[in-house]
């Protein structure tokens, strides 16, 4: 803020007369000089009056009182409220915890990335403080000589260890080629497994189920060697060592919906977002009173 300071000076002007003198007083007489007399007397100053009476100063009142300032109360504090939210990061093939990987958490509505994130320490654990409101988050795992790996819908409230898996760059081109596609790069690999959660809370492998995505994208599912394969080899999931997985490949990036079908009825469904060049993991769980996997299933 500039302040400007304006200075006034007056200058007050007068005019003063010089006094003449009379007669010599005493002088020679010149000879008849005829006699010039004295100084004209030009009368007294005019009188101009007594200055006019503008009569006082006019009376504007008390000036009003505004009253006490308005007690506005204390600052309301904005701070959202915060859950600790812990993980562990593992290598998704071997199953190894993996230090020094970067975890950052994801707007599980919008799929953009937030401030929250971490490196997971020597045992591959991660410790963050995140908005309780948000209830579940995605998380993406970047790490040299791994795939950046996506997880959405998971809550980080829960109060109990989460994983968060990595996959490494030779899985993913691995899975790829046993799965017999070419991989995008300026798409996404999908993959996750298909789930029913029993009255105690245990997940069973939903066998026999075929899922969908939107956008589409090349679909493949794990085979008794707990690999994936062709999709001519094996046309929907295994509960043996296929563990119900599946793998969605060359998905466009964006938001998507995973959808899960047990003859022909969906029984299941998943949103999550993916990226290009990038893998995102993330199962579907059944809905319903039971298993969905058909009684005639042998898969």
């Amino acid at each position: 803020m500039r302040i400007f300071t304006v200075l006034f000076s007056a200058f007050v002007m007068g005019i003063g007369g010089v006094a003449c003198g009379g007669g010599g007083g005493g002088t020679t007489d010149q000879g008849g000089k005829p006699d010039q007399g004295g100084t004209t007397d030009i009368g007294p100053v005019q009188d101009q009056g007594p200055v006019q009476d503008q009569g006082p100063v006019q009376d504007q009142g008390p000036v009003q009182d505004q009253g006490p300032v308005q007690d506005q109360g204390p600052t309301q504090d904005t701070s959202p409220e915060m859950v600790t939210f812990q993980a562990v990061v593992k290598d998704n093939l071997t199953k190894e915890i993996l230090k020094g990987a970067t975890v950052v958490a994801y707007d599980n509505t919008t799929g953009e990335a937030t401030q929250y994130q971490a490196t997971s320490g020597q045992d591959g654990k991660v410790t963050m403080e995140l908005p309780k409101a948000a209830g579940k988050m995605g998380f993406k795992v970047s790490l040299a000589g791994f795939k950046d790996t996506y997880q959405f819908n998971i809550a980080t409230d829960s109060g109990k260890e989460e994983t968060l898996w990595a996959v490494s760059v030779n899985g993913y081109n691995m899975a790829a080629a046993l799965a017999g596609f070419t991989p995008d790069p300026a798409k996404a690999i999908v993959a996750g497994a298909i789930y029913w959660t029993n009255d105690q809370g245990e997940e069973e492998y939903v066998g026999c189920a075929t899922i969908t995505s939107e956008p589409p994208g090349e679909y493949r599912y794990f085979g008794d060697t707990g690999l994936p394969a062709p999709i001519e080899q094996v046309p929907e999931t295994t509960t043996g060592n296929g563990e119900a997985r599946f793998v969605a490949g060359n998905v466009p990036p964006g938001p998507c919906t995973l959808k899960a079908w047990v003859n022909g009825q969906e029984v299941g469904s998943a949103t999550l977002f993916t990226f290009a060049d990038s893998i995102c993991i993330n199962n579907i769980y059944t809905e319903g009173t039971s298993n969905p996997t058909p009684a005639d299933c042998k898969k």
